[in-house]
């Protein structure tokens, strides 16, 4: 039986400013799968990512429904390396062909280069 590949979960969190500080909602949370939205980026970008930042933005941006529907601040939390971790794998280590492999078994196609 084929092994399972593990997924990088990552969970949405709305927020609104509340006299310039801004606090999560409690409605609208949303847990959802950023496997593709990562793997799909360059090594780069996953070798810099940095968690609760603009980085984890993105995730929500490319996966996230409830990102869609909020107007509004939001964080994003995230375990880059508890993912990589559940893969056997130093993601400041990773390489181009360990990446390849990744979106091989994952079936991602790489974003294009702009």
């Amino acid at each position: 039986m084929p092994r399972k590949l593990p997924r990088l979960m990552a969970h949405f969190r709305p927020q609104a400013w509340v006299h310039d500080y801004a606090l999560d909602l409690d409605d609208g949370h949303e847990d959802f799968d950023a496997t593709e939205a990562l793997l799909s980026q360059d090594l780069g970008f996953i070798r810099d990512f940095k968690e609760n930042s603009y980085d984890s933005d993105l995730l929500a941006e490319a996966a996230s429904t409830a990102h869609k529907r909020h107007r509004g601040p939001f964080e994003v939390d995230v375990d880059l390396d508890g993912f990589f971790e559940r893969l056997s794998l130093e993601r400041a280590d990773l390489t181009e062909e360990q990446l390849t492999g990744l979106r091989k078994q994952y079936r991602i196609t790489p974003k294009e280069k702009r």
